[in-house]
């Protein structure tokens, strides 16, 4: 717990959130900004901070990242659990297209896995 209860607000962390948001490629991005909270825990923030130095590293001296489509599919996945239901074409591509971002983001990893 932080001391003053205000410190917070004094260090600008709810400023800082809302920037980053602001940077975020889709709705889902913009959920988990809100799901950060302050930190206490040394050896949590420390490996938080590795791991921003090790993806930092990753962008700037590699390929860029291959992110291009997020669609929030979390509702076409709960319609397509309905019998009977089918998802329109535009639906569907939306699924497609996000399928193909996550792979080659997997992609991406795998091949600089050990760096």
């Amino acid at each position: 717990m932080l001391y003053p209860k205000n410190s917070i607000d004094k260090l600008g962390f709810t400023e800082v959130k809302e920037l980053i948001k602001a940077h975020c490629l889709s709705i889902m991005g913009q959920q988990m900004v809100d799901k950060i909270q302050v930190m206490s825990n040394y050896e949590q923030i420390s490996k938080f901070l590795n791991q921003a130095h090790e993806f930092k590293n990753i962008l700037q001296n590699d390929a860029a990242l291959p992110i291009h489509h997020f669609f929030d599919v979390r509702s076409l996945a709960n319609k397509t659990r309905l019998e009977g239901a089918f998802l329109t074409e535009e639906e569907f591509f939306q699924v497609q297209t996000s399928l193909a971002t996550v792979f080659a983001v997997i992609a991406y990893f795998n091949e600089r896995e050990g760096q």
